[in-house]
């Protein structure tokens, strides 16, 4: 839903991964403001495998990170929002 929403979502992510790079990350995710929903990130797909990662996510210990990464700090920012209001 989300490429059907943001047409430019390649772009967004080929800049996400130019800035992983340059930060000498991971990864790099970008998070709607309102819902806290990922809308891309860089590297390999939200959904991939561990075969599908790219050189820097495994060199980085992707394999080790939750596949949920994402929810759960969805989660927590939005708990945090709603503490502070």
């Amino acid at each position: 839903m989300i490429h059907t929403l943001v047409p430019n979502i390649n772009l967004i992510t080929t800049h996400l991964t130019y800035l992983r790079d340059l930060c000498l990350a991971v990864e790099v995710a970008v998070f709607e403001a309102e819902t806290f929903l990922i809308i891309a990130k860089s590297g390999s797909p939200l959904d991939a495998d561990s075969s599908d990662l790219d050189a820097r996510e495994v060199k980085g210990g992707m394999r080790a990170l939750d596949r949920k990464r994402f929810e759960k700090i969805s989660d927590t920012i939005k708990g945090f929002r709603k503490t502070c209001q």
